[in-house]
């Protein structure tokens, strides 16, 4: 095993940990190594609890004044990431409402002196839960859907970098796709059958045959008859064999062919996946923006003199329809670069038996060819994916690279709100609900990579009994007269609530019922709740309760739609209620996470269920 250096550095790091104002903890990181592969059996040894605000100090000797420490760049930081000796960089807390940049994980410092660089790390574990529990969590996220535990925009050296792809990428693709059942057919019948070079060699054996010119010429040499005692009856002779090979310029070509295939794929996928994140930002902005657009024109709208902003109006819903169509146009481009990128990912899959392959492997020098052979010319299979080769070559001709990133995990917020919506289709499942087709199982089935589910999701269930929408943090309407007297049915609210998870009843024949809400909080119990409802969450459970109403396709409108809502945290340390019940049985708080104990897979899921079967089958 590694060990630390065990001579006196040049320089101390130190990392200060605060509350307010108030310095709480102070320390020093000396488990600096000269080879960042050794950090790998280390421990990190300096723990920063998730959300803590903290500092990072640089101090040298005397001599050592030229030296620098380079923290890692995950991308989300907006400040110096190198300081120089004598510096002090704080690195969270030091803006309100800021962000806090690191997800639970090991993160790298790099100091360089004379030419030498040290290496150490620092952990940020989470706070509301174990660092085995945010594990466990994650694995069950990316069980669900491969890729949602990451935040593509940012990896771990940095922003994603990368603008909108060329034509010639969208050409390839097609290209690619209209020659995909010959790509899979020659390359399956290569790997079965494929062109073999033929070497002839000379070995000494005992069995008789033919003799040729130089098996003759071996007997008579020195060598020959020093192994036999007799040349008119030799006990052996040097006789010539012929042995069959994939390893040949042939098959290096076809391995090099598809790997260049493969590679540029993967840059094409890296690309859409860049503008796809790209555009779903630009709309996030957009209908940030309309919100206050409503809210500014439902505020003039209720004032007794509204009639005296008419201008103001005029220019407010001018603005509103603008944005629509905006966002109408981001959101059929998003769907094209979608629909772009699953293609990639269908592709690349075909692609992958090939390297799975002997003849892969024993080719591994492949990138090392340069000229095609005469025979592979002449081999039709061989020479229909070289044309092809150079097909792509020809219609475009920039170099590129490729290099293996390592993204940001997404916030643990959001991670236990997926966490909980896995558990709650899960546990609707358990109960005897089938899972509709949607958009989500969709995904699911085309094995997509998939890195956010959007908002206003919505996820259908059935039994023999009733019918179930689960609808995703999506936004529910502020109230109008106007829209009472539209035929559509809807929630109408004083604000824009946006519940985690709402959960539609309904009849057989698709009549409203009831509804209930999940609400998904990273938090201690004690912060989520009060009976004098000071707290913002409780203020907030409470208007889900009173504000929310329900407007039929009738114009009926249904008061206090929300049966109950349930509240889900992670496991607390001591805690032996599972279950709290409060404000008279309408707010249920469950403890719902990944267990603490190794012994078991989940806390909390069976009460988790029981009460959703409760209020759904009462």
């Amino acid at each position: 095993m590694a060990m630390p250096l065990n001579y006196q550095l040049p320089f101390k790091v130190r990392i200060k940990s605060f509350w307010a104002n108030e310095q709480l903890t102070v320390e020093e990181i000396n488990n600096f190594v000269p080879n960042k592969e050794q950090l790998k059996d280390f421990q990190s040894r300096v723990i920063i609890p998730e959300y803590k605000n903290f500092s990072i100090e640089f101090k040298v000797v005397a001599e050592a004044e030229d030296a620098v420490l380079k923290i890692e760049d995950v991308g989300r930081v907006e400040r110096k990431l190198e300081l120089k000796p004598a510096q002090e960089q704080q690195l969270y807390g030091a803006k309100q409402e800021e962000k806090f940049p690191w997800t639970p994980d090991d993160y790298l410092l790099t100091v360089e002196h004379q030419g030498q660089e040290y290496y150490a790390k620092f952990k940020v574990n989470p706070k509301n839960m174990s660092s085995y529990q945010m594990t466990r969590l994650r694995k069950v996220v990316n069980n669900l859907l491969k890729g949602l535990v990451f935040d593509i925009k940012y990896e771990r050296k940095g922003r994603l970098k990368g603008g909108f792809f060329a034509d010639f990428d969208i050409y390839l693709l097609d290209i690619i796709e209209k020659n995909l059942e010959m790509i899979i057919r020659c390359s399956t019948e290569i790997i079965n059958s494929p062109i073999l070079s033929v070497g002839k060699n000379y070995q000494e054996r005992s069995e008789r045959f033919v003799l040729d010119k130089k098996a003759l010429q071996w007997l008579g040499s020195p060598k020959g008859q020093a192994k036999n005692s007799s040349l008119r009856q030799p006990n052996t002779l040097y006789q010539r064999r012929v042995q069959r090979s994939i390893d040949n310029p042939e098959n290096k070509w076809f391995i090099k062919i598809i790997d260049f295939i493969n590679l540029r794929l993967k840059e094409l996928e890296r690309k859409l996946e860049s503008q796809k994140q790209a555009k779903e930002d630009l709309c996030v902005e957009i209908n940030k923006r309309r919100e206050r657009l409503k809210k500014e024109l439902s505020e003039i709208e209720q004032r007794s003199d509204s009639y005296k902003f008419k201008s103001e109006l005029i220019r407010i819903k001018g603005m509103l329809k603008g944005s629509r169509e905006e966002l109408k146009n981001y959101h059929e481009s998003l769907a094209v670069v979608d629909n772009n990128l699953q293609r990639v990912k269908r592709l690349l899959r075909y692609f992958s038996f090939v390297m799975e392959s002997e003849l892969y492997f024993k080719n591994t020098d492949f990138r090392q060819i340069k000229k095609p052979s005469n025979k592979l010319f002449k081999e039709p299979r061989y020479r229909a994916l070289y044309d092809l080769y150079q097909q792509i070559l020809n219609c475009n001709q920039d170099s590129f690279s490729l290099d293996s990133k390592s993204y940001q995990f997404k916030d643990s917020d959001k991670l236990y709100e997926y966490y909980v919506l896995i558990n709650t289709i899960k546990a609707l499942e358990d109960l005897g609900f089938k899972w509709q087709e949607d958009w989500l199982k969709d995904k699911l089935k085309q094995e997509a990579l998939l890195t956010e589910i959007p908002k206003g999701t919505v996820i259908k269930f059935e039994n023999e009994d009733c019918y179930l929408e689960m609808c995703y943090e999506e936004e529910i309407e502020v109230y109008s007269e106007s829209k009472i007297q539209t035929s559509q049915s809807r929630f109408l609210a004083s604000k824009n609530w946006r519940p985690d998870l709402r959960l539609d009843i309904y009849t057989k024949n698709k009549e409203y019922l009831r509804s209930f809400i999940i609400e998904i909080k990273y938090s201690k119990f004690r912060l989520l709740y009060d009976n004098d409802f000071k707290t913002e969450v409780s203020a907030q459970l409470r208007k889900y309760k009173t504000d929310i109403e329900y407007l039929t396709a009738t114009g009926e409108l249904k008061e206090n739609p929300i049966d109950k809502v349930l509240i889900t945290y992670p496991q607390e340390w001591g805690s032996e209620e599972a279950v709290k019940r409060r404000y008279r049985g309408r707010f249920i708080f469950i403890q719902l996470s990944p267990a603490k104990d190794e012994l078991e897979e989940q806390y909390g899921y069976a009460e988790f269920k029981k009460e959703l079967g409760e209020i759904i089958f009462k």
